[in-house]
């Protein structure tokens, strides 16, 4: 099997949809290997040194897998490696606000905006949506330094929801939620 290994920057649009770049010039990589091929049943490890000129910096590292064409199939399998160079800082309360709540009763969903003002990345571990007899749970993303990130998710309930959590590593935001209905 071929494999190419390829370091990228990224960015993260409010929808939580990544756009790949080349790699910033601020950002330093040393790669053990870039291209290799892999023997059947064998292993390979790629090590990585990075460095950047200024924190927090993030990036990719994909490896593409090319399996040699089988009946005339070429296979391509690209995986992921995501690397977050954070600053000493972590998030604090006041880095963050919830900007806007809407709550849409035909197509049965609720969405809110989180808002970073701090020049400080993190990462949401999880949220929460909550309204008497009913609650909605949803995953973790990074929150990229003055970014917003938009959560969409069914609301199945009847009753508006109520409260909104969203975990970090070292607090809980909770507050009330005001909707707006659309």
């Amino acid at each position: 099997m071929s494999i190419i290994v390829e370091p990228k920057s990224f960015t993260i649009d409010p929808e939580g949809h990544p756009r790949f770049l080349p790699l910033d010039s601020s950002i330093h990589l040393k790669l053990s290997g870039t291209s290799f091929r892999i023997p059947a049943q064998q292993s390979r490890f790629v090590f990585y040194e990075a460095k950047a000129d200024k924190l927090p910096a993030w990036f990719v590292i994909y490896s593409t897998f090319a399996q040699p064409a089988t009946n005339g199939l070429n296979v391509n399998v690209q995986l992921p490696h995501t690397v977050y160079l954070l600053q000493k800082d972590r998030f604090s309360r006041q880095d963050l606000r919830v900007e806007e709540a809407v709550h849409d009763r035909v197509n049965r969903t609720i969405e809110f905006t989180i808002v970073n003002s701090s020049d400080k990345l993190g990462r949401v571990n999880e949220w929460e949506l909550k309204a008497p007899g009913t609650q909605q749970r949803g995953g973790g993303f990074p929150l990229l330094p003055l970014s917003r990130r938009i959560v969409r998710t069914n609301w199945d309930s009847t009753r508006p929801a109520e409260s909104l959590s969203i975990r970090f590593e070292n607090f809980v935001l909770t507050q009330p939620l005001i909707l707006a209905v659309k």
